[in-house]
Order: C-alpha cells, then structure tokens, then sequence
C-alpha cells in the first residue's frame, strides 16, 4: 500500500464520499486484511492526502 499507492485511489475517492465497506475472507473479523485496508485508509483521510 505504500509502495504503490495510487491503487487506493479509487477506494479513498469512495471513502471521502461515504462509507466504504471492504469484503474479507477470513475467520476472525478483528484479524484480518479489511483490518489492515480500514486502518490505512483511515491514516490516510485522516492526513488529507489521499495516499498520494
């Protein structure tokens, strides 16, 4: 995500807009890779540069 963060993009444009939510496949929902996306987009918005 940090090295390549202009495929973000399209999920930080839709997050700026509304709630985002990210499918996971995994046993433990608080654990997982959504987790992980949530959290750094979360960074993201939060600086307000969008990752780029």
């Amino acid at each position: 995500m940090r090295t390549h963060p202009e495929v973000l993009a399209p999920i930080l444009e839709a997050a700026r807009r509304g709630p985002v939510t990210p499918p996971y496949s995994a046993e433990d929902a608080e654990h997982n890779q959504a987790v992980v996306l949530r959290e750094h987009l979360e960074e993201r918005l939060a600086e307000g540069s969008g990752g780029n």
